[in-house]
């Protein structure tokens, strides 16, 4: 079965509404990043997305946090109805059962993949979050060696995918969802969506 297909960094309307256009089914919103060039303030992304739901009232929005506390995710939730969290930082357990009583949101975990430590790390957050991403890195558009994941149950694959290796990560990783990023940029922070039409064509 082809991954579903988040794409993550958007920073405008133009690349929301033409990447929702083509089918993707999810898109990120990088929240109060200061060091990412894809970084939104929570004012910015919920006019955003406002705007993206009136015409695509079914695409889900993921907000994408990094050890931000519980009361500014909710204030960002209040604000952007967001669909999904996903935290990018060094996050408990505690922290994303705690958020899940608080949201009751789908919260995706994000777990940095460097050696086989690192994969048995991901697993302590079974059962604790909807999903796990596995990532190569903050934003380090650098991949992951996919021979790490060969036997695990990945729910989301992120890190230095684009059209060149997107097939490659299918067969041998097998994800639930592809999670793409400056491999369909133009520049950090404004997508190409002529890579993102290409990228869809070759998952599906």
């Amino acid at each position: 079965m082809n991954p579903k297909i988040k794409i993550c960094g958007i920073t405008n309307i133009e690349d929301a509404r033409q990447i929702a256009l083509l089918g993707v089914v999810y898109l990120g919103f990088i929240i109060d990043v200061p060091l990412s060039p894809r970084s939104n303030t929570i004012d910015t992304a919920s006019k955003i997305i406002f705007e993206l739901k009136k015409e695509f009232s079914k695409i889900k929005v993921v907000g994408v946090f990094v050890n931000k506390s519980i009361e500014d995710i909710l204030v960002a939730v209040d604000l952007c109805k967001f669909d999904v969290l996903q935290l990018h930082g060094d996050e408990t357990l505690e922290y994303c059962q705690k958020l899940k009583q608080h949201t009751n949101l789908e919260i995706w975990k994000a777990v940095i993949i460097k050696n086989i430590e690192d994969v048995e790390y991901a697993q302590t957050y079974v059962t604790k979050v909807d999903k796990i991403l596995y990532d190569s890195g903050k934003g380090s558009g650098t991949q992951i060696d996919f021979e790490l994941l060969k036997n695990v149950d990945v729910d989301i694959l992120a890190g230095g995918l684009g059209v060149e290796n997107i097939l490659d990560a299918i067969k041998t990783v097998n994800p639930g969802i592809v999670d793409v990023n400056s491999g369909v940029e133009l520049i950090p922070g404004k997508k190409d969506v002529r890579l993102v039409k290409k990228l869809l064509s070759i998952v599906y």
